[in-house]
Order: structure tokens, then C-alpha cells, then sequence
């Protein structure tokens, strides 16, 4: 039994010392926060923008990269903070209103340096 329980602690120990050893081997990174804005296309059912808007949100989460449409190669822990969809109603002409979805996407992530 102490002999398992050597074992035991002698392989937490190895695996958290090359942890830390791993740690000093990670690039510089800075945290940086962004907002994107995504529209939908403008069309007369109000309905089809709103499922539109909808889709957006749910490719965001799916494929964040992506649909927001970022360089994966620089950037890691990308994390979308909150969405907003927003509905605004467009008259080009009298008694015509047609709509547009507006997804309004906070997110943050790490930012490699490379100096």
C-alpha cells in the first residue's frame, strides 16, 4: 500500500513539474477584447430576417473562427462574450418598410506576440 502511494505521488510530481516546464515554453500573449457586426440581407418579411439574425447566432457558436472570420494561426481561447440581435426597419419609400437583422457579437481572446 505505501508503495502505491509512493508511486502515486511520485507521478504527480513528474507530471506537474514538466507542466511548469511546458508553461516557460508557451509564446507572449496579450488579451484583446473586439466587437463584430454582422448584417443580414434586407427583405420585407420581418420573420425571415429575425430566423436569419438567429442563424447567425447559431453559426457563431458552431464555428466561431469562422463566421466571425478570424485568422486562427494568431489568436487562441477565442470566447464569445455575449450576442445582440437587433431588427431595424428601413423605408426607402412611403408606406414601404423593409427590415434588417444586425448581430452584434462581443468576444475576447489571446493574441500571440511574436517580439
Amino acid at each position: 500500500m505505501k508503495s502505491i502511494l509512493a508511486l502515486i505521488i511520485l507521478l504527480l510530481t513528474t507530471a506537474c513539474s514538466s507542466m511548469f516546464e511546458n508553461s516557460k515554453l508557451l509564446p507572449n500573449r496579450s488579451y484583446q477584447s473586439n466587437q463584430s457586426t454582422i448584417k443580414t440581407a434586407i427583405s420585407k418579411n420581418k420573420e425571415d430576417v429575425i430566423k436569419q439574425s438567429h442563424t447567425i447566432v447559431n453559426n457563431i457558436n458552431k464555428n466561431t473562427y469562422k463566421t466571425l472570420n478570424i485568422a486562427t494561426h494568431e489568436i487562441y481561447d477565442l470566447m464569445v462574450d455575449d450576442t445582440l440581435i437587433i431588427i431595424t426597419e428601413i423605408s426607402e419609400e412611403i408606406n414601404i418598410i423593409s427590415y434588417q437583422g444586425v448581430v452584434k457579437v462581443n468576444y475576447h481572446y489571446y493574441k500571440i506576440d511574436n517580439n
